[in-house]
């Protein structure tokens, strides 16, 4: 992100200068020291300004656009993390539903029992009884697997290890009541970052347009040179140059 933010503060920033020389009238290649004429100089484009402003809105955009995904994928980390604490609380719930439901199927054998002993009930009724225990123990035993499950799927989210023990400090609770469809509809609208995020994007690509078709726009280059020349006073140089394009339906057609 630091780096994206540095974007657009490089497209508006003018190209680096460039140093230049040219060694004339030496007695053979690469021998610097013979050279009769030196000229030592700095080159420079100077991009037209317009440009220069659109380059720094597309670089904006982008820069914007990457913020806005950064959001989202925060929104969405905060939100599977949200998922996963409630997961953890629903199967902490289960559990004391089913130790409660098994404490019942328990009082419930003993009692079946204690009436079979008296003749009251039949043996079918004490057999159901122990159906309904041992449901309510496989169910219990399910749910360890799901608060397990459940602990590392929050845990994972968290970064911590897999095994890393959790104590919920939140109870499940009734939810508010929910606002009204239009209400929500127009905040999701308006604050949505990926939304934003494409609507920058829509922003950045048509000043890219808009930049691209303004290619016609000259850029200005100068280049400041010393001369020295043997048994001559040293001089000054100064070039400039405009870069027009001649084919410019080339340009438009993409060659």
């Amino acid at each position: 992100m630091i780096r994206t933010r540095s974007v657009p503060v490089l497209a508006m920033t003018v190209a680096c200068a460039a140093w230049a020389a040219t060694l004339e009238q030496e007695q053979g290649f690469l021998q610097p020291r013979s050279a009769t004429t030196k000229d030592i100089g700095l080159a420079l484009t100077l991009p037209f300004p317009d440009k220069l402003r659109l380059s720094g809105k597309v670089a904006s955009a982008a820069l914007r656009s990457a913020e806005f995904s950064l959001t989202q994928l925060r929104q969405q980390i905060a939100f599977a993390t949200a998922q996963a604490y409630d997961a953890v609380l629903v199967a902490a719930r289960h559990r004391e539903d089913f130790r409660e439901a098994k404490e019942l199927a328990q009082d419930f054998l003993a009692k079946t029992e204690a009436r079979f002993q008296g003749g009251t009930v039949a043996k079918l009724d004490v057999l159901k009884a122990k159906v309904d225990l041992a449901q309510a123990e496989n169910d219990l035993i399910a749910n360890d697997r799901a608060v397990a499950t459940a602990n590392a799927g929050l845990n994972r989210l968290l970064a911590r290890p897999l095994g890393a023990p959790l104590e919920a400090t939140d109870e499940l609770t009734v939810p508010s009541p929910v606002p009204d469809l239009n209400a929500i509809e127009r905040l999701a609208l308006a604050s949505r970052p990926e939304i934003r995020s494409l609507a920058a994007g829509r922003a950045g690509a048509h000043d890219a347009t808009t930049l691209a078709r303004r290619y016609w726009l000259p850029d200005l280059s100068v280049t400041l040179s010393r001369n020295f020349t043997a048994g001559s006073p040293s001089a000054f140089t100064t070039a400039a140059s405009v870069n027009i394009p001649l084919f410019f339906w080339q340009h438009e057609k993409g060659f």
